[in-house]
């Protein structure tokens, strides 16, 4: 998949959940958009496997505490250690587990596979 930028949010499911999609470029979900106070952010979320298939990728969303977030619900694999998740104040989420953000800040590292 190559870069897309939206200022709304992305979907993708891949083969009923069970498929893996090849990011090749960044995924930014609210661009342009900052939420109203007590709303919800916009979401990244791939159902299914993501492979990290470039370098200095990013996953970025406008999330708030209220909502919007980065989420995979299967194994994220790749070139993880170049890959820069940023959820803003929202979640991520790897495989139904939730990293912690460093101080609130709803930015996280990908651990090691």
């Amino acid at each position: 998949m190559r870069s897309v930028t939206t200022s709304g949010s992305q979907y993708y499911v891949t083969g009923n959940g069970a498929g893996t999609i090849a990011l090749n470029g960044d995924l930014i979900a609210g661009s342009g958009v900052t939420p109203p106070a007590n709303s919800a952010g916009n979401d990244i979320q791939i159902v299914g496997n993501a492979v990290a298939s470039a370098t200095n990728l990013t996953m970025a969303t406008n999330g708030t505490i209220s909502g919007g977030e980065v989420l995979i619900s299967g194994t994220l694999t790749g070139d993880t250690n170049s890959l820069a998740l940023n959820a803003g104040q929202g979640l991520i989420v790897l495989g139904g587990t939730v990293l912690q953000n460093p101080a609130g800040s709803g930015s996280a590292a990908v651990p090691l596979a």
